[in-house]
């Protein structure tokens, strides 16, 4: 590509086959570009008043909201971190479950009504079951059911495209609001505690349906599916048939069809799998932190969980690092309502913020930039 700029020729020319080193670096440039444009919102947003120094001092109350200070560290205090790995559980699952979809181009936004769809389903498993089975057979029940109604919720847009050719994005986004108020509307109503005294939600499950957690923390045993998810989907990407399949039909999907490959079928198959694996994180997070269905436990996961499927170019083990970096900016958002006086919500603005810079940073690990100057001709 070229381009010219007053007497200046700009070209951008493709790089033959970046090195792990240049992809790194242009990613931490991007990241530490992405963090001085959060400070200039901080400090227009109005961060500690007149302070020069606010910017710094709110990025570091978020680091410190995240990670704790020397003193916590000192007595072995790891609340922040452990608030980190809470969140990161349920957001990677998302991000691993929307991947699935997102391989073959079909663009699942529907992660956030997955998530509260098996959340709903982990509930009535709970509800009915937990003073019947035991507690692996019972864990494992939720686990499949909450599988279950996630893919039958990732099914519809699928059905309407194949069928139809309705646009997956428009469906998969209101199924959210459908499956969201609908779960809200039995926390509130058919399922509601009728001995809560007022509180809207269902009764607390037994501990039968308790997720194992690691000591005194809220670190629940939900990590290892995390865990496994992010293994057994690289393993799919990479060496399967049907991952190859999903290449070529999200890159190519004509040269696809011409080989032999179904389309409907596979994208019934990648929404199956996609809803069923965004469901999983409303199962850790009911049975591994809440133990009830109540209102507000959609928080925005599922939105979050795109962004970091796209940062992390659906690669698995990727998605886990900024997995683990976005819960961080989570987590610290909430310090920054209480030191930096600032809304919960520059934590998302930094989220876009960190999307855009990394994707521009993106541009430049694939393209080279070589500018040259043109010779001016002075005319007597």
């Amino acid at each position: 590509m070229n381009f010219q700029f007053l007497n200046t020729d700009i070209n951008f020319e493709k790089r033959g086959n970046p090195s792990a080193f240049t992809s790194i670096l242009i990613t931490l440039l991007a990241i530490f570009f992405s963090l001085i444009f959060a400070a200039i919102i901080i400090k227009v947003s109005g961060g500690k008043e007149a302070d020069p120094m606010a910017p710094l001092a709110a990025l570091s109350a978020m680091f410190e909201g995240s990670f704790g200070n020397l003193e916590q560290w000192r007595n072995l205090d790891f609340y922040n971190i452990s608030e980190v790995v809470v969140k990161m559980i349920p957001l990677t699952i998302c991000a691993l479950g929307v991947s699935v979809a997102y391989k073959m181009s079909f663009w699942n936004i529907g992660a956030e009504g997955q998530f509260v769809a098996g959340a709903l389903a982990t509930s009535l498993v709970a509800l009915h079951f937990d003073s019947v089975l035991g507690k692996i057979p019972l864990l494992l029940l939720m686990m499949m059911l909450s599988f279950i109604f996630g893919a039958i919720v990732g099914l519809i847009p699928a059905i309407l495209k194949v069928k139809r050719g309705v646009n997956e994005v428009v469906v998969s986004l209101m199924l959210n609001y459908i499956v969201i108020l609908f779960t809200e509307y039995l926390a509130f109503g058919p399922l509601r505690d009728p001995r809560g005294l007022g509180f809207p939600g269902t009764r607390e499950f037994s501990e039968n349906a308790f997720l194992p957690v690691f000591g005194i923390s809220r670190v629940h045993y939900g990590i290892f599916l995390m865990i496994f998810l992010s293994i057994l989907l690289w393993i799919i990407f990479k060496y399967s048939k049907w991952g190859f399949e999903l290449k070529v039909l999200g890159e190519n999907p004509r040269a696809g069809y011409c080989s032999g490959m179904n389309i409907s079928k596979n994208i019934l198959l990648a929404m199956i799998i996609s809803g069923g694996i965004s469901a999983l994180a409303g199962f850790t997070e009911i049975a591994g932190l809440s133990h009830r269905l109540q209102k507000g436990l959609a928080v925005g996961y599922g939105y979050s969980a795109i962004i970091v499927a796209w940062i992390s170019r659906l690669n698995p083990f990727k998605i886990l690092l900024w997995s683990f970096i976005f819960s961080v900016i989570i987590a610290g958002g909430d310090q920054l309502q209480i030191t930096a006086k600032l809304p919960k919500a520059i934590a998302l603005v930094i989220q876009g913020t960190i999307l855009l810079f990394v994707l521009a940073g993106d541009f430049f690990v694939s393209y080279k930039v070589k500018v040259r100057l043109r010779k001016i001709e002075l005319k007597s």
